[in-house]
């Protein structure tokens, strides 16, 4: 998952992540945050494991999470990083 790196640049950067944090989507060339595939389903594995906060691209539209997970939607790199950091 391509928005793992830019995560693990934060946590480089001495700024930790949240352990109740998780992403989902790919990071484009000009740093857009695009859709995967079946992220209905990703969201529910990622409740079940236990995470509260979800990175989702903003352009999905009709994307209900699970109760209990809050979603955080980002257009880009520059939107998640300031989200999440």
């Amino acid at each position: 998952n391509n928005i793992l790196l830019f995560l693990c640049n934060g946590t480089a950067a001495d700024k930790p992540v949240s352990d109740q944090l998780a992403a989902v989507g790919e990071v484009g060339l000009t740093g857009e945050i695009r859709a995967v595939g079946q992220l209905s389903q990703r969201l529910s594995e990622i409740h079940r494991l236990g995470f509260t906060q979800c990175l989702v691209p903003r352009a999905v539209r009709d994307l209900r999470a699970p109760e209990g997970l809050e979603l955080l939607r980002v257009r880009n790199i520059r939107e998640a990083m300031a989200v999440v950091f």
